[in-house]
């Protein structure tokens, strides 16, 4: 399994996702990619989603290179990929989201918005420092 963060909505809520990702990531010994990162439409009131690298520098990414895994080397698909349209991680997951995620029989799992399910839940790494958008 291989995990693919999709980051949502203004720019601190997707460096929340990062940040949540990537430790939940790491304490769980779990493969991860990103997918998307989003801008905000002229409306103000929705976003689209655009390539990951396209607003976010990933050298710091090689840190994880163990766990870490190259988006543009991966073949996903809606049959091997779980929630391969994006909704967000609130609306498909509860509370017990680690068990529910290890069940999936997917190769690929998308978790778009995932910091708003994993809530800070425990950080061992803070990413922050080390973003550049």
């Amino acid at each position: 399994m291989i995990v693919i963060f999709d980051t949502f909505s203004g720019l601190c809520n997707q460096f929340y996702d990062i940040q949540c990702g990537i430790n939940f990531c790491v304490i769980n010994n779990i493969k991860f990619s990103f997918r998307y990162c989003s801008f905000r439409n002229d409306n103000l009131t929705s976003w689209y989603d655009a390539k990951f690298s396209i607003l976010f520098d990933m050298s710091f990414l090689t840190k994880y290179n163990t766990l870490y895994v190259n988006y543009d080397d991966l073949n996903l698909n809606s049959e091997n990929t779980y929630n391969y349209q994006g909704e967000r991680a609130i609306f498909l997951f509860t509370e017990n989201f680690l068990n529910e995620i290890k069940n999936i029989n997917k190769e690929f799992i998308v978790l778009k918005q995932f910091w708003s399910v994993y809530k800070f839940q425990k950080i061992v790494d803070n990413i922050v420092t080390y973003l550049l958008p």
